[in-house]
């Protein structure tokens, strides 16, 4: 399943016209060594590919880089995937700014906007507080408003009062990966043509979004 789902990353990828050249997986490669937090396998899966340099950037680095750049462009991308979120977080932030929305929800200061659940407030709330100590460097803090841009929400923001730490915001849901990536998914043919392996791999999969597409 693990290599299924490296091949649909990689179609994902291109697909999305992102840059997989050798030049790019090679500063994957450099950038895995650097930040990777279990040295010890990490070196014993290169050596698992002998001194076939290219065979480790092709079947391991490839799909790394290939699923870490479609999250990126997925959630970071405000003009095809993010925009309908990013609109709502500018449009609150405009309402801040005209002194328009008084944030009066669960904690008395803070509120979600979802796109796609009912999820309480309290959830975010954690994230709110962190998106909150991000601004600190923020030179005029006397008077903030901003979007924070995180992986899965904006945070708008508004400090209120001069000499007191009263914050006002609220948390926009961006649209979900899960949905995007299954979307993708029906355009990309699946085939195992081993009947034994795919039953297998079938029964593995039960119950998960995977099965239908294996199926087929």
């Amino acid at each position: 399943m693990v290599l299924i789902q490296k091949f649909v990353d990689i179609e994902i990828a291109r697909k999305m016209s992102l840059d997989l050249t050798k030049a790019d997986l090679i500063k994957e490669s450099e950038r895995i060594d650097r930040e990777t937090k279990a040295p010890e396998r990490l070196s014993d899966l290169k050596k698992s590919f002998g001194k076939n340099r290219g065979r480790y950037l092709k079947n391991f680095v490839l799909p790394v880089l290939a699923r870490r750049l479609v999250e990126e462009k997925f959630w970071f991308d405000t003009l095809h995937y993010q925009n309908e979120p990013f609109r709502k977080a500018k449009d609150y932030l405009r309402f801040m700014k005209e002194d328009k929305i008084k944030i009066d929800t669960i904690t008395g200061f803070f509120k979600v906007e979802s796109l796609e659940s009912n999820e309480e407030g309290t959830n975010y709330f954690f994230n709110f507080i962190k998106a909150i100590a991000d601004t600190v460097g923020v030179k005029d803090k006397t008077l903030i408003k901003v979007i924070e841009d995180k992986t899965n929400f904006y945070c708008v923001i508004e400090k209120r009062r001069k000499k007191c730490r009263y914050f006002e915001g609220v948390i926009v849901e961006k649209k979900r990966f899960t949905g995007f990536y299954q979307k993708q998914l029906e355009t990309i043919p699946i085939k195992i043509y081993n009947d034994k392996i795919k039953n297998k791999i079938i029964f593995l999969l039960k119950g998960t979004y995977w099965e239908k597409y294996i199926g087929n």
